[in-house]
């Protein structure tokens, strides 16, 4: 299973549509971010 977002792998037909710009309501499941990735966005935020 992913390490991040949904718990589900989408189809090839499913990704191209989300590259195309249409939502498939996924984007707020599952961890979006890790560790790493929020303290890097707090630093640049902070001006470090």
């Amino acid at each position: 299973p992913p390490t991040r977002g949904p718990s589900r792998l989408v189809t090839y037909k499913e990704a191209s549509a989300v590259l195309a710009g249409l939502n498939d309501g996924l984007a707020h499941e599952g961890v979006q971010a890790g560790e790493p990735t929020l303290l890097g966005l707090k630093l640049s935020k902070e001006g470090k």
